[in-house]
């Protein structure tokens, strides 16, 4: 299911009219890379980093 995820993304921005840039910009993490900047100890996500958008 999860490799699913990145165009479940992109198919919701093309009906819900998502800008471009901001679909784009969860490409990444929907496929399992971490917010550039948030790694915690031993490289890994941080769970509890803030992110505002």
């Amino acid at each position: 299911m999860l490799d699913l995820l990145p165009d479940w993304i992109s198919w919701l921005a093309e009906r819900n009219g998502t800008p471009a840039g901001l679909a784009e910009r969860c490409l990444p993490y929907a496929s399992g890379e971490p917010y550039p900047g948030l790694t915690g100890a031993r490289h890994r996500p941080d769970q509890h980093a803030r992110v505002a958008e």
